[in-house]
């Protein structure tokens, strides 16, 4: 890898081939379209007559042998003219996956060897900014296997949302660790929205360091002693005494959690799950990873016509998304997406799928739900507003005014926002895939030729302590910054040029920007005139102040609008007499364009107006790589982020060409940027640091990159080095079980004992007779070396929550598509009639006849529900019983019974307590017995009041709760005759309330109105949640389970209100 020196005016990429080598030009995806319109007005269009071939790649393509062939023969074409290839790291890293899953599939052995033919060209590699191609956070990842739920989705969702909660209160709190300066920064009260997050960010730097351990106890103690809703278990934790025992689990991960528990606690599964997401939260400092990262610089929603999902992707610089990246870890991914929702709110539609899916929810979630959204939004809501909006069953999809209050003051709404994500998101949006087939920078500076298809392979090449070299693949690199050299792939190492300019580039770009930086400049909070102006306008404001040329943000302080917006904004300040326009990069045309005052907007090419005319605005992504001409005397604005290093300052400095020989820059930062130099200088807090003082943090930054990379960096490169030769072992499995995750203990310790850790059981993978065993064993001993050598005296604990990939699903799998499905035609059972008359002499259901087919209802769904263990699992009282013809709805089998269970109807209740459940066909012939004289009339031979009542469930439930006699039973006292069933009696004794209760839950109901009854209903289903998810499934009624009184019943402990 070579550093270059900025030379006069543009840099340009050029290669002389060699006759036998195909060049192939490597590029940043965020450049390629930009290089190839620079090379072909300079290669192309021109007296060399190169050509270019753009050769884009993704697992979309459908790779047949003929296009395989198809894409070698271009590949050849272009040796054979002397042109050039064009890619980015992902299209080569994707041909090399597909070729794996070309592999795994089977039957396509035509296919695999013509993608060996293809990468086995002798291909000359150019890296044009190696440093960031090359750079260890760079994956890309074909998702495999089987799609399934993220599991433990409803756990992590909980823990998430409740922190969440629970910190934008804090913020208000003086005595909070959070308000210690250095530690965060966020919204002020007056500026935000209604119900909102409060815009908290971490900041990078030791003071958070020693604040965390406070801040998470704070977090904690809160949660555990006024838990929301679904954590509220809690409180009878506490009271049982074991609130210590669940704080150090969640916060202190140098034991296990079992070990903090006890081997004998007495938590439900559901609840140690969520213990285990709080500590993954806490403990494993995922949250405090996420709350560092800048909202659309970092990280944000793909807002993309084109975009796949909902859930937040990482950003490559300010407003520039990885359009096929997402997070690898799903936790970091879930409480991102919160935040990017919490930030931007939710537009009208997602509001209206929220009030939709709120209204298709049971009166009691109805309720519960919404009386979160206000509780946030309240205060704020106007009174003339409250009344349309006070209550759930006010709300009115189709009510268009309604729904534009609704927006009003719920878009921003923290509870709206998460039930939304809860219900209408997430639970599609977080399938996950079994599988990975992973590829890594270390492949992309592979120079070893591929295995062929019978599997042999040169293995004559040798190794030094520094590089590795394969006999046919070149590949070189080149960049304006080496910073990251330590950490590039052990195939390629930092070229030393005997060159006293190239030598010297590094202390000469120091000296320029030193010498020829007139100061720095903080943003400050407000302009002094009362109006709180945000970031990205104090930017451009100061950029007119001090009579800026060009805005170089380095810093990504213009996060916000687009760059087109920024423009329009900086051309109502600018004066028309200096500046003709502005110049920015629109990234929907993909070029560079130049807006006039008059209102024209054209591309940088076509337009009167040339760019040393106008105010250039270099966006993050383009302060690496563009190409401008400024004004000789140009000055540039050059900003500052939170941590930001030396290669990417020195490559925005980078952009003005001729910076030391007359051009200049001036430097400017945030207040929390401020800060943290003047902390590392020990400067005056209240003076502006010095140029020096700003460059010695961000070398500090740099350092700190570094150490904090090497344990990535390690493990990419023991990645590669065991699956090299062994195209079996590139497939792994996922890893997202909370207990596989989070459960056991991690210790802090040297990077280099973690390294050598690793390394041992790479090691015994590439032993063998593989054919590149003998080098991948030396590259395993490489790693090891370097890794105690660059990460002396650094200690960490093995964390992969930064790990970034850039996944890639297949089409068939990412596509829903829309099916017609056809219920098919079932055929009722046919009843069998039996003697109805035998109800007026038997006084249990075990006296009647056979015929009737009576068996305990326990009984008979163990028999026909054997499938479904959760529901044989509830004790059903013995004095329940059924009919054969009760139980059996339709011909078919098991599943189709419990598909088409009969709702429980009519019933007939014995003196003695026991309970006959009947079909409607065997109530109407009872109700026919006794509405119709019959001819020699049988009477019961049982007194009137140890008679049996036949009455529908309704009615007696209705009775149950209004402590009243039961109204339309009929008391089975003679052939052609009945008396009612209320009439003196008194009202249903309380011994039929546990067959009573049983009935209602047979047939699905998730609200119980007494106190008796919630809590014999906890009785029967205390953790049987799942038995309520099938019950209430089996009925049609799932919606109505959330937040009712049988959810609550299946909780460790009975909460009433």
């Amino acid at each position: 890898m070579l550093a270059l020196h900025w030379a006069n005016g543009q840099r340009c990429v050029g290669a002389e081939q060699a006759a036998a080598n195909l060049v192939r030009l490597n590029f940043p995806s965020a450049l390629l379209d930009e290089a190839y319109t620079h090379l072909h007005r300079y290669l192309t269009a021109s007296a060399l007559g190169r050509r270019l071939l753009l050769l884009p790649f993704n697992r979309d393509v459908q790779m047949t042998e003929a296009h395989a062939r198809a894409m070698r023969a271009a590949l050849q074409h272009c040796q054979k003219v002397g042109g050039i290839a064009l890619v980015a790291p992902e299209h080569r890293a994707s041909l090399q996956l597909k070729w794996h899953e070309l592999c795994m599939a089977g039957g396509k052995d035509a296919e695999v060897a013509a993608l060996d033919r293809l990468a086995a060209l002798p291909y000359l590699d150019i890296l044009d900014e190696s440093d960031d191609l090359l750079h260890h956070r760079f994956q890309l990842i074909y998702a495999c296997g089987a799609r399934s739920p993220l599991p433990s989705l409803t756990e992590r969702l909980v823990a998430i949302q409740a922190i969440l909660h629970v910190m934008s209160k804090q913020v208000d709190d003086p005595h909070s660790a959070l308000r210690q300066p250095g530690v965060a920064v966020f919204d002020a009260p007056e500026a935000r929205h209604h119900g909102a997050f409060c815009g908290l960010r971490l900041l990078h730097g030791d003071v958070t360091e020693k604040a965390m351990p406070v801040l998470l106890k704070e977090i904690a103690t809160r949660i555990v002693r006024s838990p929301p809703y679904d954590l509220r278990w809690m409180k009878a934790k506490v009271h049982q005494g074991i609130q210590g025992r669940m704080l150090c689990c969640i916060l202190d991960d140098s034991k296990s959690a079992l070990h903090h528990l006890g081997n004998g606690h007495s938590l439900a599964d559901d609840q140690v799950l969520q213990l285990l997401a709080l500590r993954g939260m806490l403990a494993g400092k995922v949250l405090m990873h996420c709350l560092q990262k800048r909202h659309l610089v970092e990280f944000g929603i793909n807002r993309l016509p084109n975009a796949k999902k909902q859930l937040a992707v990482p950003f490559r610089a300010a407003l520039t998304l990885s359009e096929r990246s997402e997070y690898a870890q799903p936790d970091v991914a879930l409480v991102l997406t919160h935040l990017a929702y919490y930030s931007d709110g939710l537009s009208p539609q997602q509001l209206l799928d929220a009030v939709k899916k709120l209204l298709s929810m049971g009166r009691s979630a109805q309720d519960a739900f919404f009386k979160q959204w206000l509780k946030l939004s309240w205060d704020t809501i106007a009174a003339g507003d409250r009344n349309a909006l006070d209550k759930a069953e006010k709300l009115d999809p189709e009510n268009a005014r309604q729904l534009e209050l609704l927006h009003k003051y719920f878009s921003h709404n923290m509870a709206t926002v998460d039930f939304w994500l809860t219900f209408c998101v997430l639970p599609a949006e977080t399938r996950q895939y079994s599988q990975r087939l992973t590829a890594n920078s270390w492949h992309l500076a592979d120079s070893m030729l591929p295995i062929s298809t019978n599997g042999s392979s040169d293995d004559s090449s040798t190794t030094d302590g520094n590089s590795i070299s394969g006999p046919d693949r070149t590949v070189v690199g080149f960049s304006g910054t080496n910073d990251n050299h330590r950490l590039l792939p052990l195939m390629v190492k930092q070229a030393h040029v005997m060159e006293p300019h190239l030598m010297g580039t590094n202390g000469k770009m120091l000296d320029v920007v030193l010498r020829d930086t007139h100061g720095f400049s903080t943003l400050q909070v407000g302009d002094g005139s009362g109006e709180r102006k945000p970031l990205w306008q104090r930017l451009l404001d100061l950029a007119v102040d001090l009579n800026m040329h060009a805005l170089v943000d380095c810093g990504a302080l213009l996060a916000g609008p687009s760059n087109k917006g920024a423009a329009a904004y900086l051309l109502t300040k600018l004066d028309s007499s200096t500046f003709k326009g502005v110049c920015y990069y629109d990234s929907h045309h993909r070029q560079w364009m130049i807006s006039e005052p008059q209102g024209r907007c054209q591309p940088r090419g076509s337009s009167p107006v040339a760019e040393a005319d106008a105010f250039v605005l270099y966006d993050e992504a383009r302060c690496r790589g563009a190409d401008l001409q400024l004004q000789p005397n140009a000055v540039g604005l050059l900003s500052l982020g939170p941590a930001t290093c030396k290669d990417k300052l020195m490559q925005a400095a980078g952009r003005l060409r001729l910076l030391g020989r007359g051009q200049t820059l001036q430097m400017v930062a945030s207040s929390e940027v401020t800060a943290k130099i003047q902390r590392l200088a020990n400067a005056n807090q209240h003076a502006e640091p010095s140029t020096q003082a700003a460059l010695r943090w961000v070398m500090h930054n740099t350092v700190q990159a570094t150490l904090h990379g090497i344990t990535q960096w390690s493990r990419q490169g023991l990645f590669f080095a065991t699956t090299k030769g062994y195209p079996d072992r590139v497939l792994t499995d996922e890893v997202m079980d909370l207990h596989a995750m989070y459960e056991a203990s991690c210790h802090v310790q040297p990077v280099s004992k973690l390294v050598k850790l690793q390394a041992g059981s790479a090691r015994k993978r590439v032993t063998g007779s593989g054919p590149f065993a003998s080098r991948m064993s030396s590259l395993v001993d490489d790693i090891v070396s370097s890794s105690a050598e660059h990460g002396k005296g650094h200690s960490c604990v093995s964390f992969a929550a930064d790990e970034e990939c850039e996944r890639e699903v297949e089409r068939e799998e990412e596509e829903e598509e829309e099916v017609e499905r056809q219920v098919p035609r079932m055929k009722p059972a046919t009843e069998i009639d039996w003697e109805y008359d035998a109800l007026l002499r038997v006084r249990s259901p075990d006296e009647l006849p056979k015929s009737a087919g009576v068996m305990r209802l326990e009984e008979g769904l163990v028999y026909m529900f054997r499938a479904c263990a959760s529901l044989t699992a509830i004790p059903w009282p013995k004095s329940m019983s059924c009919t054969t013809n009760f139980l059996c709805s339709v011909h078919g089998t098991h599943a189709k019974q419990m598909e088409y269970q009969r709702s429980v109807r009519a019933l007939v209740l014995f003196h003695d307590g026991s309970v006959l459940l009947v079909s409607e066909r065997e109530a109407d012939a009872i109700l026919e017995l006794l509405w119709t004289p019959q001819p020699g009339q049988l009477v019961s031979v049982l007194r009137t009041r140890e008679a049996p009542v036949l009455v529908s469930l309704p009615y007696l439930r209705q009775a149950w709760e209004s402590g009243s006699p039961m109204k339309l039973g009929h008391r089975l006292v003679s052939a052609g005759s009945w008396q009612s069933a209320s009439g003196n009696d008194a009202p249903v004794p309380q011994q039929l309330l546990p067959s009573l209760m049983s009935l209602q839950l047979f047939d699905g109901d998730t609200r119980f109105r007494t106190v008796a009854q919630k809590q014999h209903l906890h009785g029967l289903m205390r953790r049987k949640r799942q038995a309520a998810e099938e019950l209430t499934s089996m009925r049609g009624k799932q919606q109505l389970l959330s937040r009712s009184d049988l959810a609550a019943a299946c909780e460790d402990d009975l909460f009433l209100d």
